[in-house]
Formats: C-alpha cells, sequence, structure tokens
C-alpha cells in the first residue's frame, strides 16, 4: 500500500473519530455555508476531497475545482466522484501557492485542515493566493483545530496533539494563535467562527486594497 492510500485512510479514520461525537461536524458546516445556488468553490490542498464532496453531491448548480499536489490524492478523489456520478467537479495537480487561475475566479475559498501543518512561508503563500483568486464579494472558509477548554476534550485531543506537533514545528504557534488577528494581515476580515468537535470553522470576507 502507498503512501497516499494510507493516508487517504488515514481521514476517514479522522472523521470516524474526533468528527463523529454529538455536536457540530466540521463538514456540515462548511457545507452549510455554501449556498444552493450558481456559485464556483475553490477547495485548495483537496486531498481526497473530504472538505467539499458532500457540497458537491447537494446541488449541479455548484461548481467545485479541487487543487492538490499529490496525483495520488487526486486519483482518490476522482474515484469519489466517479462512483457518484458527479459531473460538476474538477480535479487539478497544481501547487496551492500557485494555482494557475485567473484573478477573482471563485466565489468560496475552503482550506481545510492544511495551514496548521504548513510552514509559516508555505502558510502565508497559500493564502495569498486564495485572496488573489478569490472574488471581491468571495468567501473564505478555514477548517482548523481549537484549542480545547474543558479537561475532557483537551485529554481526547492530546494524542492528535502529539502527532500534529511532531509532523510540524510551527504547529504549536498556528494553533494557539488569535486567528482573527492573523487573517486580518493578509487582508480577510473575520465574519463567522463556528466551533465543532475539536475543531472550528471560519469564515472570512475580503478587505478590498
Amino acid at each position: 500500500m502507498n503512501t497516499y492510500s494510507t493516508i487517504s485512510k488515514a481521514y476517514d479514520l479522522l472523521d470516524r473519530t474526533y468528527f463523529a461525537e454529538k455536536g457540530n461536524n466540521p463538514r456540515k458546516v462548511i457545507q452549510e455555508l455554501i449556498p444552493d445556488a450558481s456559485v464556483k468553490v475553490l477547495d485548495m490542498c483537496c486531498g481526497t476531497l473530504s472538505n467539499t464532496f458532500s457540497i458537491a453531491k447537494m446541488s449541479n448548480l455548484i461548481k467545485i475545482t479541487g487543487v492538490d499536489i499529490s496525483e495520488e490524492m487526486l486519483s482518490v478523489a476522482k474515484k469519489k466522484c466517479q462512483d457518484a456520478h458527479l459531473q460538476n467537479v474538477c480535479l487539478r495537480c497544481e501547487d496551492a501557492t500557485n494555482t494557475k487561475i485567473e484573478n477573482e475566479t471563485f466565489d468560496y475559498v475552503v482550506i481545510g485542515l492544511v495551514l496548521h501543518e504548513s510552514s509559516p512561508k508555505l502558510r502565508q503563500e497559500i493564502i495569498n493566493e486564495a485572496y488573489r483568486v478569490l472574488k471581491k464579494d468571495g468567501k473564505l472558509i478555514v477548517l482548523e483545530w481549537e484549542q480545547q477548554k474543558s479537561l475532557i476534550w483537551k485529554i481526547k485531543f492530546f494524542p492528535l496533539y502529539v502527532t500534529e506537533s511532531m509532523g510540524c514545528l510551527s504547529f504549536k504557534n498556528f494553533y494557539k494563535c488569535n486567528k482573527e488577528i492573523y487573517f486580518n494581515q493578509f487582508n480577510f476580515l473575520m465574519k463567522k467562527e463556528i466551533s465543532c468537535n475539536y475543531s472550528v470553522v471560519m469564515e472570512f470576507e475580503k478587505s478590498l486594497l
């Protein structure tokens, strides 16, 4: 079994463990933020399309573009779309820092569980690219891990916290930072912040330069 097959299975396990408890499921929250209308959505670093697959199934009016640098991950996403007979998904093997997409193309950009595992420089480049391809009235939707407040939730989240910390040296700083202030430096204004199971979904608007 190759590395990406293993990772794709890990994503499924993630959904069954950290997102399966009672309360807001972040995948459903993201879906609820996208209207059932003729809109264009970019899923950056889409992987197996975990964050937007249900959105594509929701309506043929919604056009999803998934961008990822891994052809292996995209092949898993492609099979999911084929099995579901989806005609409104376009998958592209591109670098999320340089998608080669025209300026102001999308109504929504989704970045799910990506930024915390990126270096500060890579994180900045991904967010800047999201700003560039969003329409002037477009929305950026970000899913990230949230700091746990109760002791029991801290204990449950601890194994994942350790794993993420070992995987990226800058994880702790980004995990603990004020996201409203952080994204403001990239000209994004936070409009919504919805706490979910171990995570948070944030919606931002572009601050026009």
